[in-house]
């Protein structure tokens, strides 16, 4: 009721909250000129045609940055719509304009299009479909992401991981009892896709529950501390206090509160543990197959420095106690270890050292390829959080 009092003056917001028949509306009616203003955060910047006259950027915010500049104020006199368009700052520092102005925007990079929830819920889409081969069509649009293929070593490196990691992920889920035999969802399935910002603690709390982990546990204090474990992600930094600055009581009791979870119980750890061995069985082998398959190509870049660009592949003219000799040469040893960077590799780590201390931080630094493997793709769940960088 208060938008469509808003839009009878021909004034509108438009934000992430906002539910999708309320903002197709508001999209439309702007683009048809019946709305004339629009107060709204960052959802009209990408993907979303709204040319307009004017695009005004009020107060400063952290995240206005080059791209998000870019994005907005390209809004204005979009060409075919408006000769000129206006770029208006309202209380926003001149230096910071300058920054949005002159800074360069970052490089777009392609990653891997796929998710464990979001091939989850391309799973609900076929199990609830009336026409199931209309879903399948729709799942392989949404797989086959034009914008993978900039180059056609990219397309191909991005279509195998796809690939590889589609396959091993049924598996995952299949172990789980969260998928039968023909893919549809069974059991908690459904919960978890509703789940989706919180990958990959979702999971946990799916496969917790499924395992009846809740109903062993009396202590709703130990069940609270459990869920903050899984859900929260964002640390608390303490503070330093201040030499010489008086404080109440009070203030003081409260100043020296502490804000940390208490440690799970051996029961609990027990149990996430066993989860995240799952994880490791089954991802390990889908990184250790993925670049498996990469290399296959021999094209040669697991020879080349990352920051440098130098190759240290093999030449016909090697002698033998030259370190690129002996690089080629350890690298060939190491056929049972196609997963390891032949840099990595000379310090005699191998495919099992490297999943057992599995931390989705640094293990892609000892791989012979960069993959993603953050926790939508390999849902491992560190439940201590240890900084490992």
């Amino acid at each position: 009721p208060r938008l469509a009092r808003y839009i009878k003056r021909g004034v509108a917001y438009h934000h992430a909250q906002l539910n999708g028949k309320s903002r197709l509306a508001v999209e439309g009616l702007f683009r048809n000129r019946y709305v004339q203003i629009i107060f709204s955060t960052w959802t009209l910047a990408l993907g979303v045609h709204m040319p307009t006259k004017t695009v005004a950027f009020v107060k400063d915010s952290i995240q206005l940055d080059a791209l998000q500049y870019r994005q907005s104020s390209g809004r204005a006199g979009r060409r075919g719509f408006d000769v000129q368009g206006n770029i208006v700052f309202i209380d926003i520092p001149m230096s910071k304009i300058r920054h949005l102005t002159v800074a360069a925007i970052p490089d777009i990079q392609t990653h891997i299009t796929t998710s464990i929830t979001f091939l989850m819920r391309l799973l609900y889409l076929y199990t609830n479909a009336e026409d199931k081969k209309d879903a399948i069509n729709r799942s392989l649009i949404a797989l086959q992401c034009p914008f993978n293929g900039q180059t056609s070593m990219t397309n191909r490196l991005i279509d195998i991981q796809t690939r590889f990691h589609t396959m091993y992920t049924l598996d995952f889920l299949y172990r789980l009892n969260f998928i039968d035999h023909q893919g549809d969802l069974i059991g908690l399935g459904g919960f978890i896709t509703n789940l989706h910002d919180f990958e990959s603690a979702n999971i946990l709390f799916a496969y917790l529950l499924d395992t009846k982990l809740f109903h062993e546990m009396n202590d709703e204090e130990e069940i609270v501390n459990l869920l903050a474990y899984l859900f929260t992600s964002m640390p608390l930094l303490m503070t330093q206090q201040r030499a010489n600055s008086p404080l109440s009581m009070k203030d003081k009791i409260l100043f020296n509160s502490k804000f940390c979870l208490r440690t799970v119980s051996p029961e609990i750890r027990s149990r996430i543990q066993s989860y995240n061995s799952l994880v490791k069985k089954v991802y390990g082998s889908y990184i250790e197959n993925v670049l498996k398959q990469i290399r296959s190509f021999n094209d040669g870049q697991e020879y080349v420095l990352p920051y440098s660009n130098i190759s240290f592949s093999q030449t016909s003219d090697y002698d033998n106690g030259t370190f690129e000799y002996d690089l080629h040469h350890h690298h060939s040893q190491q056929s049972n270890n196609p997963s390891i960077s032949p840099f990595a590799g000379l310090s005699g780590l191998n495919h099992e050292q490297l999943m057992s201390n599995y931390n989705s931080t640094t293990i892609a630094w000892d791989l012979a390829y960069n993959l993603d493997l953050s926790t939508r793709i390999v849902p491992f769940v560190d439940i201590d959080a240890h900084d490992h960088t």
